[in-house]
């Protein structure tokens, strides 16, 4: 296959583009949650490996969205290329073929008339079609059958079917979002949810007050498979663990002893625009005769200098002042 037919298709152009930005498929597979199978799939554009389109589009919508590539323009090249390719496409004869075009179809009526009929041969033929269809039939309703059917988790963040584990939220409710294909029924933690159209889906406002939220969404088909997303959302640690201390220095050079966690880390005079800067874990004790000339910040909050002798201490969630 040539670099320009490559350039000209779906796989080329995502390929190219990740290899450009340095990215291998298992940090892709990484970011996206998308299986190394399916992003190969994508890059060698062998689109019959999805069982969906859906999920194909999904998973390319992703993929571009990750390499900051245009998803309109694949999308469309999807549909051209995949989607329409069983399409009827007109054909435009050269007049100089018509002639040829004329005496191929002359022949082909004449070797039909010559077939020889019989109502036997009819109803055999007519049994044939018939067989092969209910083969079919009965092929694409078992591969339905063990096919997990098609689910993703579109917000407040991206899932696709399998995963199981851990993300850190930092709201009080959620509400998720995702979508499905025809014929699934969706339940969160036993919930029946309604679909909307398109087979996509949406929860209520789900209360996210302790430490931790599990949520099991599961897609099941007509046939009883199931396909599951396994979320427990954990609130972010916001203990404090240091205390960055910053001391600017204003108006004039001022003399300051600064201790941290009862160790004098610093005891001299601060020049005008001096900034000392200082990490400890449990409390800071700021001594000094002109506590007008010090700005006091710690991570990266303001706090008052009210006297010439000040203590402040790592409550775990807040910082205070320690009474006299």
């Amino acid at each position: 296959m040539s670099d320009s037919f490559e350039q000209n298709t779906i796989g080329g152009i995502v390929k190219n583009k990740r290899i450009a930005l340095g990215y291998s498929l298992e940090e892709v597979e990484s970011e996206l949650k998308i299986k190394i199978k399916y992003l190969k799939a994508i890059e060698e554009n062998k689109f019959n490996r999805f069982e969906y389109h859906t999920k194909a589009k999904g998973f390319i919508k992703n993929y571009a969205n990750m390499l900051e590539l245009n998803y309109g323009t694949l999308l469309a090249m999807y549909r051209r290329d995949v989607e329409n390719i069983g399409m009827k496409r007109k054909i435009n004869f050269k007049p100089d073929d018509e002639e040829e075009v004329q005496q191929k179809e002359s022949k082909i009526l004449k070797r039909f008339s010559q077939i020889n009929l019989t109502k036997s041969k009819i109803y055999l033929s007519m049994g044939l079609v018939i067989l092969l269809f209910t083969g079919i039939y009965v092929f694409r309703a078992t591969r339905l059958a063990f096919d997990e059917p098609y689910m993703r988790i579109t917000a407040p963040f991206e899932l696709e079917t399998g995963y199981a584990g851990k993300i850190e939220y930092d709201k009080d409710t959620i509400v998720i979002k995702g979508e499905t294909e025809k014929n699934s029924t969706i339940t969160v933690n036993e919930e029946v949810l309604q679909l909307k159209p398109g087979f996509e889906f949406e929860t209520v406002e789900l209360p996210f007050a302790e430490e931790t939220l599990r949520l099991i969404i599961k897609a099941e088909n007509n046939f009883g498979t199931e396909s599951k997303i396994d979320i427990t959302l954990t609130k972010p640690d916001k203990t404090i663990k240091v205390m960055k201390t910053q001391l600017k220095i204003m108006n004039s050079p001022t003399q300051i002893t600064f201790k941290a966690d009862g160790i004098i880390r610093y005891e001299a005079t601060a020049q005008i625009d001096e900034v000392l800067n200082f990490e400890t874990n449990r409390n800071i004790q700021i001594i000094t005769s002109n506590p007008e000339n010090i700005q006091l910040i710690i991570n990266d909050v303001a706090y008052p200098l009210d006297g010439n002798d000040i203590t402040y201490e790592n409550k775990g969630l807040v910082i205070e002042k320690a009474l006299p």
